[in-house]
């Protein structure tokens, strides 16, 4: 059980990490791009299709808008935590990603990222790029997730005093809605105080009969 939550605890980290810095990439790079291209003219259709079909497509918005919602949602309700120790398996899981894009290429004849294609003269830049990303991005990601939780916290206490605030009403208040008598003593019910003055106390009655005998008289004869 041990290795079990370790095991999940690694994953949701880098695919918290992995998870913003894709999104971040997709909306503030590579569409404004594909856009820019598309207005210039130069582009292939079919390629453009595809990517359009990608990115704006149902499986698109899912991967790259509810995966981040469900991820922070995740993240702030069970109260994870990205430890800096395992930013290293970001960095693998950036290298599994790197191997199965040129096998995906290699079947498909497409890149989903331009940027990974090792054909062009300046494919060094990124891939040289690509380990400090997504170090960086483990390390904003942790950053993130711990001030929305500080956030959600802060939060939730300022609506709890706000409920207990209304509830607690003050005394001079609750005797003026009240017509002067207290919240908790019923109208219809007068207090103990006034039954108490209002019932007469009983008298103790004399006995009548035999006087009572004392202790050690002797009979008489």
């Amino acid at each position: 059980p041990r290795r079990a939550f370790f095991s999940l605890w690694v994953m949701f980290e880098v695919l918290f990490a992995t998870a913003l810095l894709v999104s971040i990439v997709v909306w503030a790079v590579i569409l404004p791009k594909l856009n820019a291209v598309e207005a210039s003219g130069d582009f292939d259709p079919v390629q453009m299709a595809l990517r359009k079909k990608m990115f704006w497509g149902r499986f698109g918005l899912c991967a790259h808008i509810l995966n981040v919602v469900f991820m922070v949602g995740d993240g702030v309700l069970n109260r994870m935590s990205l430890v800096r120790a395992h930013a290293p398996f970001a960095l693998l899981f950036g290298c599994i990603y790197v191997f199965f894009s040129w096998g995906l290429f290699h079947r498909n004849q497409f890149w989903h990222y331009e940027f990974l294609d090792y054909r062009k003269s300046d494919a060094v830049v990124p891939y040289l790029a690509l380990p400090a990303v997504l170090l960086a991005a483990f390390l904003l990601s942790s950053k993130f997730l711990r001030l929305t939780s500080k956030f959600l916290n802060v939060l939730k206490a300022g609506t709890a005093s706000s409920d207990k605030g209304q509830k607690s009403t003050p005394r001079g208040r609750s005797s003026e809605i009240s017509g002067g008598r207290s919240p908790l003593v019923s109208p219809s019910k007068p207090r103990a105080s006034a039954l108490a003055a209002t019932t007469p106390k009983r008298r103790r009655s004399k006995s009548i009969g035999m006087p009572k005998k004392k202790r050690g008289a002797s009979p008489a004869p």
